[in-house]
Parts: structure tokens; C-alpha cells; sequence
């Protein structure tokens, strides 16, 4: 065999292992992505209850995805 038929199937059969890194890496980007977005939202919502004037009912995670609805009446303790 030829060098450069050695190369080439050296190089064919790394093909999977890159392929693999790069499925790899695009899911890691999606969660990144993902938790971006909640965090967004998060802010979104946060400014949005300051600004209000008005009490906030809100519904609070308490753990085990059971949550139960609370009532801020005053954001400046919060905020």
C-alpha cells in the first residue's frame, strides 16, 4: 500500500469518531441554548412582577414537582 492509501484510510476511519464529537458538541449547545432561553425568561418575568403595581399571584416550586400558589404584595422586598 501507498502512503497516501494509508492516509486515506486512516483518515476514513476517524470519519465516525469526528462525526460523533460533532453530534456531541451540537447537544451541548442545545442545552446551553435551552438554559439561555430560561434564564431570559426568568428575567422577563422578574422585571415584569417589579414593574407591577399590583400584588403578583404566582405559582411557587416547592419541590418534586409540586408547586402551590403564593401571593407577593410587595415587590420592594424582593427586589
Amino acid at each position: 500500500m501507498s502512503d497516501s492509501d494509508v492516509e486515506l484510510r486512516r483518515l476514513v476511519n476517524a470519519l465516525p469518531q469526528y462525526e460523533e464529537q460533532i453530534r456531541y458538541w451540537e447537544s451541548q449547545l442545545d442545552a446551553i441554548s435551552n438554559v439561555k432561553a430560561d434564564i431570559f425568561q426568568a428575567q422577563d418575568t422578574i422585571n415584569g412582577m417589579i414593574k407591577s403595581e399590583k400584588s403578583n399571584e404566582m405559582l411557587v416550586p416547592v419541590g418534586h414537582n409540586t408547586s402551590i400558589f403564593a401571593t407577593i404584595n410587595d415587590m420592594d422586598e424582593y427586589s
